[in-house]
C-alpha cells in the first residue's frame, strides 16, 4: 500500500514542477515553519503566492507578511482567485477545512510541503546529484545547519531547507547555487518523521529523494501519530530502501535503534547504499577518541579517528575539530557533518574550518543575555533526552555555576505519562528545575485519550534525584522567580545560567527574562 501511496506523491511532486515561472501557487496554512519558508523559497523562483492562516503571529507572520504578495486571515473558499494555478496545503489543515476542499475541486495540481520542496529545491539527479537529508529523532536542525555552513565554507552553495533559524545564513531556505558544476552540487534537508498533510500520511523524510540519509537518533516521539517506537522504526527502515546503490547511509553506532533499522533494512534486502557508521564505539567507521572543552574560549575540542583499508586490513587514522556547539551530543552531529564532508570529497582542512566557523543555530543553545556573572540560554530541548543532554553539555562548560532550569512541557506527547520517568531523570545536571503547569486540555490523539503527565509527582522524583524543583505558571512567577535566583546569588557571588527549555514560545518567557536582566545590569 505504502508504495502505491508513494507513487501518488511522486505524480503530486511532478505536476507541481511543471508550473512555469511567474505562475500562481496559493499556501494554505502559510504561517507554519515549513510553509513559510517554502512560501518564500517559491518567491526566489519566480513564483507569485498567495497564502492564508488563522492568524500570522510573529516571527513568521511578520516575516510572510513582508515576503508574500497576498495574504488571507482566516479559511474561506473565497481565498481562492480564479487564477491560481497550484496549491500547497500544510500538515496543520484538516481535510475538512473549507479552502481545502475547494482547492481540490478546483481539479488544479495540489501538494503538501516536503513534496513542493522536491519539486522545486531538490529536483531531478540530473539538476542535483547530491540530496542529503537528515534524520532521527535529535539533532536535525543542527546537523543539517552544521553541514550546510560546511559545504557553503568550502565554497559549493549549497541548496537547503532547515527547520529552524541558522545563524550563519539570512533564511532558513535557499535554492542551489546554479553556477556550481552540477557534480558538485547539493541541497542539504532536514527531513523529520511528522506526516506530511491529511493525505500524505506518511514521514516528510520519505518525499526527499535521498543520495546520503544520515540518521542521528531514534525514540519515541510524536506520540499523537505513533502509538510505538516500532512503527517510527519502519519507517526509518524504508527512508533506508530508498537510497541507491551509488548514495551513503549515515548511521549513530551509539544508537542502538539505529543500528537495528539499518540491520533489519538489510535482512529484508532494502539496504543497497554504503553504510558509514559513526560514534563513540569502535564499530564505528568515524569514532571520538576524546573530547575537551576549552575553559578560556568556551571550544569543544574533539579528536577521532578514521577505519581506512589498506591492503586486506583496516587502520585508524587520526583527526580532529574544534566547535562552539557544547556536549557529546554536538560532538557527534559535528562528527556526522565531518562524514558527509568527505563523503562528498571534502579536504579535511576545509571541513574542520567549515566546522569551527559554524555560528549555531537560534534557539539551540542560543545566549540570549551574559555578563561576568549571569548567562541566559535558550534552547529548544522538550524530548526528556534532549533536555538531559542539553544540561549535561552545558554542566561540562560550566562547572562551577549554579544552573536553573525553566522548562516546558508544551509538545502532544511531553504532556502525556508516557515520559514520567524519563523527565525526572533528565535535570541531574541542574541545580533547580522550575516547571511550567500547562492545561493538558486540546492534546491531540489518533488512538484516543493517553494519561497526562503527572507534574506535581515530576516535581517530587525530580527533587528526590538531589535538585530543587517546583511548578510556576505564570511569566510573572518565572520573572519573579528569576529575581529570587538572581538576589541569592549576588549575596553569596555565584554565578548563575538560566536555560529555558520549550519548542514553543513559553508565552513570550525569553523575551521577557532578556530584558530583565538588562535592566538589572
Amino acid at each position: 500500500m505504502r508504495e502505491f501511496e508513494l507513487q501518488h506523491s511522486r505524480e503530486r511532486s511532478a505536476a507541481l514542477s511543471q508550473l512555469e515561472k511567474g505562475s500562481k501557487i496559493h499556501v494554505i496554512g502559510i504561517c507554519g515553519t515549513g510553509t513559510g519558508s517554502l512560501a518564500a523559497l517559491l518567491k526566489d523562483k519566480g513564483f507569485v503566492v498567495s497564502g492564508s492562516d488563522k492568524a500570522f503571529y510573529p516571527p513568521m507572520g511578520d516575516f510572510i507578511k513582508k515576503t508574500i504578495d497576498q495574504i488571507y486571515c482566516g479559511y474561506s473558499a473565497d481565498n481562492l482567485a480564479d487564477d491560481i494555478d497550484g496549491f500547497i496545503i500544510g500538515n496543520a489543515i484538516r481535510s475538512d477545512n473549507p479552502e481545502a476542499v475547494a482547492a481540490l475541486e478546483t481539479g488544479k495540481p495540489y501538494a503538501s510541503m516536503p513534496e513542493a520542496l522536491s519539486a522545486f529545491l531538490i529536483g531531478e539527479r540530473s539538476y542535483c546529484p547530491n540530496s542529503i537529508v537528515v534524520s532521527g529523532t535529535h539533532g536535525k536542525t543542527t546537523t543539517t545547519s552544521l553541514i550546510t555552513a560546511m559545504l557553503d565554507y568550502a565554497g559549493r552553495k549549497p541548496g537547503y531547507f532547515i527547520g529552524g533559524m541558522p545563524g550563519d545564513f539570512a533564511k532558513p531556505v535557499r535554492l542551489v547555487a546554479e553556477d556550481v558544476e552540477v557534480a558538485k552540487r547539493s541541497v542539504v534537508l532536514e527531513g523529520d518523521e511528522y506526516d506530511s498533510a491529511w493525505f500524505a500520511k506518511w514521514p516528510k523524510f520519505l518525499s526527499y529523494r535521498p543520495d546520503i540519509l544520515l540518521i542521528t537518533s531514534i525514540e519515541f516521539d510524536h506520540a499523537d501519530i505513533y502509538q510505538t517506537v516500532e512503527q517510527i522504526e519502519d519507517e526509518f527502515v524504508q527512508a533506508i530502501s530508498l537510497v541507491p546503490e551509488s548514495g551513503f547511509v549515515v548511521a549513530c553506532a551509539d544508537n542502538e535503534r539505529v543500528r537495528a533499522v539499518v540491520e533489519r533494512a538489510q535482512t529484508r534486502g532494502l539496504l543497497k547504499a554504503e553504510v558509514v557508521f559513526y560514534g563513540s564505539r569502535d564499530l564505528a567507521d568515524y569514532c571520538i577518541s576524546r573530547r575537551t572543552v576549552d575553559p578560556a574560549s568556551g571550544l569543544q575540542n574533539v579528536a577521532f579517528t578514521v577505519r581506512t583499508t589498506i591492503g586486506s586490513g583496516d587502520t585508524r587514522e587520526t583527526d580532529s575539530f574544534a566547535t562552539i556547539l557544547l556536549g557529546e551530543h554536538s560532538a557527534l552531529n559535528a562528527l556526522a557533518a565531518f562524514a558527509v564532508g568527505r563523503l562528498l570529497g571534502l579536504d579535511r582542512g576545509v571541513i574542520a574550518a567549515g566546522i569551527k566557523s559554524f555560528s549555531g543555530v537560534a534557539r539551540r543553545q542560543q545566549i540570549r543575555f551574559q555578563n561576568s556573572s549571569t548567562l541566559l540560554i535558550e534552547d529548544f530541548a522538550h524530548h526528556p533526552t534532549a533536555v538531559k543532554t542539553t544540561l549535561a553539555g552545558l554542566r561540562e562548560r560550566y562547572r562551577d555555576w549554579r544552573i536553573v532550569a525553566f522548562f516546558e512541557p508544551r509538545s502532544n506527547t511531553s504532556r502525556r505519562a508516557v515520559f514520567q520517568r524519563a523527565y525526572a531523570e533528565s535535570f541531574f545536571a541542574a541545580d533547580e528545575a522550575w516547571i511550567r503547569r500547562i492545561s493538558s486540555e486540546g492534546v491531540y490523539s489518533k488512538f484516543g485519550d493517553a494519561s497526562e503527565l503527572d507534574v506535581e509527582r515530576l516535581v517530587r522524583d525530580i527533587e528526590a534525584t538531589g535538585c530543587r524543583s517546583g511548578l510556576l505558571e505564570s511569566m510573572d512567577e518565572f520573572l519573579a522567580k528569576a529575581g529570587e535566583v538572581l538576589a541569592s546569588a549576588q549575596s553569596s557571588q555565584q554565578k548563575t545560567l538560566f536555560v529555558m527549555m520549550s519548542n514553543g514560545d513559553f508565552s513570550g518567557l525569553p523575551d521577557k527574562l532578556t530584558a530583565m536582566l538588562n535592566g538589572a545590569a
